[in-house]
């Protein structure tokens, strides 16, 4: 009989403008090798993250790049490609998912700097990689994890002003789904280009274009996943591209493989796929 435990918690209520959701799933060695025998791919979002590994930390690959082991805790800044993991042991971790505005608050540096990539929180703060050890470490029980995650959160967040035009624009893209020009953006918000780009590198460390593809992308993700018969021309001009080729172009920009190809692993990895988190998809890998 499989193991396998897998479910979504939001944080505390006063750091929802910086913390979307807790995502925690464990599974023992068997299951790992049922569900994922291939490992997995965590497709590109326009959230950063954090990672606690409390087993084996999983092993990451990406395109063109060796693998590398992910640190035990380690924060992620945006991906614009995928990401492949896969581990031969039993896994048990949680993923903080970070509002658009949430992890760039914690760092005293650029989250460009971590993008498509993992750092060690001992190498941005060696006290909170200490802290977090210490506590997180100290039991198996999940829900008293993600209290002192809560804690941990509070503490950090407390001192810091929230970002509220960043955020404000940033949960306008998302909202209107990525497919404004930088033009409409400011014209509708009424901001300069310049304070635009400003506001977006101080408050999430990516230009509003590289996250506006991002957001595109995801919601392509979830057009197609729930729709794999909607012709790729429908779909195209639903999410505001110019043509199909500008879609495809830009898919496999991310994808780093067609929509087409998306879809036929999604239909052969039927009921095998976990959601790792709820602003991205993790599917089974089909090529190791």
């Amino acid at each position: 009989m499989k193991r396998m435990k897998a479910f979504y918690h939001s944080p505390a209520p006063q750091l929802a403008p910086y913390i979307h959701h807790y995502f925690v799933y464990a599974m023992d060695r068997a299951t790992v090798r049922q569900v994922f025998p291939r490992g997995m791919h965590i497709l590109p979002t326009a959230h950063g993250k954090m990672g606690i590994f409390f087993g084996t930390p999983t092993v990451k690959r990406m395109s063109g790049r060796a693998e590398t082991q992910n640190p035990q805790i380690g924060f992620s800044g945006f991906y614009n490609r995928p990401v492949y993991y896969h581990t031969d042991f039993a896994a048990s971790m949680i993923i903080v998912t970070f509002t658009p505005v949430g992890l760039q608050q914690m760092l005293q540096f650029s989250l460009a700097e971590i993008s498509n990539c993992n750092l060690d929180v001992r190498d941005a703060s060696a006290g909170d990689h200490d802290f977090l050890c210490n506590e997180m470490f100290s039991t198996e029980d999940w829900s008293s994890r993600i209290r002192m995650l809560d804690e941990f959160f509070f503490h950090k967040f407390r001192e810091v002003e929230f970002p509220e035009r960043a955020a404000h624009i940033a949960g306008y893209i998302m909202k209107t789904g990525g497919d404004k020009p930088i033009k409409s953006i400011c014209s509708e918000l009424g901001i300069g280009e310049r304070t635009l780009q400003r506001t977006f590198l101080n408050g999430l460390g990516v230009t509003p274009k590289a996250f506006s593809k991002l957001v595109r992308f995801q919601r392509a993700v979830k057009v197609m996943a729930g729709a794999p018969g909607r012709s790729l021309t429908d779909i195209s001009y639903s999410l505001g591209y110019f043509d199909q080729a500008h879609f495809i172009r830009e898919f496999k920009s991310l994808y780093g493989a067609s929509p087409r190809v998306f879809i036929r692993r999604r239909q052969s990895e039927a009921g095998m796929a976990l959601e790792a988190h709820k602003s991205s998809l993790a599917v089974p890998a089909t090529v190791s």
